[in-house]
């Protein structure tokens, strides 16, 4: 479709960049796109892009299979969210479920928990317990020194910083 348009890339400049080219030239000079350029879309055509983006949208979040249903059993609230789940979920089905601002935010939300760093707590304290078994002379303040630098070289350059952790 962007190639109907004389476009040959996506273009990512900033606006006023935009104005400027436009202004001289008519035609933008990252992208290719001119001015008096126009698309005839049907609707037919825009209904299948639609479906198409759905259909790439929902495979996305049914990749988070698993997640999205821990989320909804602690969360009945977001129940509706099962449905985009199920195979034979229809687009109006869709629409109905993420029309719903707080299904939206409820998903968003399901989605970020899906993205945290599982730690399996068994297997954690299991590779913890022989690096701080000893004699802690510093009484708890040593001990809670180890830990933490056990703990940080145990999941050091398995985890980013900023990357939330969900305990199982």
């Amino acid at each position: 479709m962007l190639r109907d348009l004389g476009m040959t890339t996506i273009c990512t400049i900033s606006k006023t960049e935009l104005y400027h080219d436009l202004e001289q030239s008519w035609q933008c000079t990252t992208c290719g796109y001119k001015m008096s350029a126009t698309l005839a879309v049907t609707a037919g055509d825009l209904k299948r892009d639609i479906q198409w983006g759905l259909g790439e949208y929902l495979s996305h979040v049914r990749g988070f299979g698993h997640d999205l249903r821990d989320y909804v059993a602690c969360h009945p609230e977001a129940t509706p969210l099962a449905e985009l789940l199920k195979e034979e979920t229809s687009a109006e089905d869709v629409f109905a479920v993420l029309d719903n601002t707080e299904m939206r935010e409820h998903l968003s939300r399901a989605l970020a928990d899906a993205k945290a760093k599982r730690i399996e707590i068994d297997k954690l304290l299991a590779d913890l317990k022989p690096r701080l078994l000893g004699l802690y002379r510093g009484g708890a303040v040593d001990f809670r020194a180890k830990f933490a630098q056990e703990l940080e070289g145990l999941v050091a350059g398995k985890l980013d910083p900023g990357q939330p952790w969900k305990v199982e």
